[in-house]
């Protein structure tokens, strides 16, 4: 919930840009929205988190995901990432894909998140 609009979390960074699906609507809340990738992998969403925390997990919601890590870093700027959690999401034929993924304990409040998907199950893919 802290990376959220509504928690004041922003999007800092994109690998793909498509004007009609938007890098904010990662962070939403409304799964019927999507930022959606222009082809390649692997593929990264930077965002920072609208608090410092110690981040337990992150709830995915995405098509095409087949492979994916989330990273954190805890100092300013954004640029020394450590693993926090990997997954591997089924194909699920274009349908949606939910999965929480469990993060690592963290020594110190993480500020930034980066989701980096390694692969997919098509060309494009939405989070």
């Amino acid at each position: 919930d802290v990376a959220t609009k509504k928690a004041c979390g922003r999007i800092l960074m994109v690998s793909s840009l498509d004007w009609a699906h938007p890098a904010e609507n990662v962070i939403d809340g409304n799964e019927k929205t999507y930022w959606l990738s222009t082809g390649l992998y692997p593929q990264e969403i930077i965002l920072e988190l609208g608090r410092p925390l110690r981040v337990a997990g992150v709830q995915l919601s995405a098509t095409n995901v087949r492979a994916i890590r989330v990273e954190g870093c805890s100092e300013q700027p954004a640029v020394s990432f450590e693993p926090l959690a990997t997954g591997e999401l089924e194909a699920s034929a274009g349908h949606l894909q939910r999965q929480e993924l469990r993060c690592i304990q963290q020594a110190r409040p993480t500020l930034f998140l980066r989701a980096k998907i390694l692969s997919g199950w098509h060309d494009f893919c939405s989070v």
